[in-house]
């Protein structure tokens, strides 16, 4: 679920320099910042990192937030941009790492049932699933984890993205189809 925005008026005091309201916003965007992170990157470490970069670059860009767009799609575009990087930089390492799959999963439903194996089975179903979004090209996997794990809309990917909102639309669609694709394989692969 998306980061709830931020009111106006923290935004402003924190532009003024009052470090509580600086760190309330921290406070109520750290959780949503990392997991975006965790899920581009995945690596715990990582993306520690990269919540720990984002924040500094929010602090240096809060003077220039203008509110032309929401501030928390203002801020993650500013924490995007400091994953991609990380991503690209640290080709090496991403080809040399197991990613952590099940420390940040969605939570797991299990529809009211307590069978051990239904809720075996239905966690192994996340686990490929979230297998397959992390084995997705970066673009694919960003757009996907803003739409359908932070619930931001079109619009506000196209924001974030500083893409057309058509272009959002076909990345979901291209996106989906790789992530069908894959989950299809993996079960002839299982069969």
């Amino acid at each position: 679920m998306a980061t709830p925005d931020i009111a106006q008026g923290l935004i402003d005091q924190a532009i003024q320099g009052n470090a509580a309201s600086y760190e309330t916003i921290v406070k109520l965007t750290q959780s949503g910042i990392y997991n975006l992170a965790f899920r581009i990157l995945n690596n715990r470490e990582e993306a520690q990192d990269a919540t720990q970069e984002a924040f500094i670059k929010l602090y240096q860009a809060l003077p220039s937030y203008r509110g032309e767009a929401r501030f928390t799609s203002w801020f993650y575009r500013i924490a995007i941009n400091v994953c991609l990087d990380r991503y690209r930089r640290n080709k090496r390492i991403r080809e040399n790492t197991v990613p952590e799959y099940t420390e940040h999963l969605s939570p797991l439903s299990t529809n009211g049932q307590s069978n051990p194996e239904q809720i075996y089975q239905a966690k192994q179903k996340l686990l490929g699933l979230q297998k397959a979004i992390d084995e997705l090209p970066v673009k694919y996997r960003t757009v996907i984890v803003l739409r359908h794990m932070e619930g931001f809309s079109y619009q506000e990917i196209a924001e974030i993205m500083q893409l057309p909102v058509q272009t959002v639309g076909t990345l979901l669609h291209r996106g989906k189809a790789v992530l069908h694709k894959k989950l299809n394989l993996s079960k002839e692969g299982r069969n």
